[in-house]
């Protein structure tokens, strides 16, 4: 038989309590407290969440080195041993055959495994009762010495461990494929969006080329640049596995990219560094930019000759925390441009657009262009 020091110092040495199947781990630990003990088999119980039964997760009989689970003892077959259990004292019983805390299983658990004698030890896990470990000698009656009871208590505290630790393991497998499903729906749900967008373009661009009204083509053509704004972010959205911040440069490049396809006589001078910018204010910030670009197009060239070199400036820096973004034009100003144009739509937007997200936006205006300016916390 082991002393108990010899136990712990060969337990300190195992690897067995590294691994994550709690079998492996009441297995070997089982085996060495048989040893130990001597004795023949010891059971792990785990209460129910109601208290109304215990479950087996551990029974290991030294005869045959037999390991298995799965028994059930509910309360209402023994009410009286399970007063005793929830007691949460160590039931020490050194012969079943008279002691009346097992009565109810003298004649059915007890003798189906031959039990001379046992001892309940209470598993706590949180500082709440949890379950017990069940000591069982099958040879002979025995009297449990307090040295007995205060090494199983030290056990359990390591049995408690392991219990925990393939809770948290649990847990966090189905916290992972939660996060994993989680990603996938927002990519679905991102890519629909996108796609959705794209189609809404498509299908503007069409009823542009339809139309033979001026005024009607301008306006589809804003609707076109908006949309199209928001699906370019859906797209980096769609693309990225961050959820929750956006690379503003990223989708500035690609929106000018964009623009110089549709108009290719205009120059797009960026300077823009790695700046990111969170999910909530992007669809504003680019709907911004989009106004701003879109306006410059439409009329910053207006008086300009067909030969003079137009070109729209985008800078984009992150200083002491706070964005700072300026898109610029060499045009000819709100009033030598149109002077009616100075109040317009696009320009309310802007101005609303920037207060919705609680940036500061300044604009400077004369004969060498129009520059605005955007501060954003």
């Amino acid at each position: 038989m082991l002393q108990y020091k010899d136990f712990f110092n060969e337990l300190s040495k195992s690897h067995f309590l590294n691994k994550s199947d709690n079998d492996i781990v009441f297995y070997e630990l089982a085996k060495k407290l048989t040893t130990c003990f001597g004795l023949s088999r010891i059971n792990i119980w785990l209460f129910s969440e109601d208290e109304q039964l215990i479950n087996c997760v551990g029974n290991y009989a030294q005869e045959g080195d037999v390991f298995s689970k799965g028994d059930i003892i509910r309360k209402k077959e023994c009410p009286i041993y399970f007063d005793h259990l929830l007691s949460d004292e160590i039931i020490s019983i050194d012969d079943v055959s008279i002691d009346e805390r097992i009565a109810e299983l003298k004649n059915t658990y007890c003798a189906t495994h031959s039990i001379k004698a046992m001892m309940d030890v209470p598993i706590r896990i949180g500082g709440k009762l949890a379950g017990v470990v069940c000591y069982e000698d099958v040879h002979r009656t025995r009297r449990w010495t307090l040295d007995e009871e205060y090494f199983a208590i030290a056990v359990n505290q390591i049995i408690a461990m392991a219990i925990e630790a393939q809770k948290r393991r649990v847990v966090q497998k189905k916290l992972e494929r939660a996060l994993v499903e989680k990603e996938r729906l927002m990519h679905e749900m991102h890519h629909r969006i996108k796609n959705n967008l794209s189609l809404l373009v498509s299908l503007l661009r069409i009823q542009s080329r339809e139309s033979e009204s001026a005024l009607v083509k301008e306006a589809l053509e804003d609707f076109q640049n908006r949309i199209f704004s928001i699906s370019k972010i859906h797209e980096q959205l769609y693309r990225s596995n961050n959820f929750q911040d956006i690379s503003l440069d990223i989708f500035l490049r690609e929106l000018t990219s964009e623009y110089k396809n549709m108009h290719p006589e205009i120059q797009y001078q960026l300077d823009v560094e790695r700046c990111t910018i969170t999910t909530d204010k992007i669809v504003s910030i680019g709907l911004i930019c989009s106004e701003v670009i879109s306006n410059a197009i439409k009329y910053a060239f207006l008086s300009k000759s067909s030969d003079f070199q137009k070109v729209i400036r985008i800078l984009l820096r992150e200083v002491d925390g706070k964005l700072l973004l300026t898109i610029g034009d060499n045009g000819s100003g709100f009033i030598a441009a149109n002077p009616n144009k100075s109040s317009s739509l696009g320009v309310y937007l802007i101005k609303d657009l920037s207060d919705e997200i609680g940036a500061k936006c300044t604009t400077h205006s004369s004969e060498s262009g129009v520059v605005y300016h955007f501060e954003l916390s």
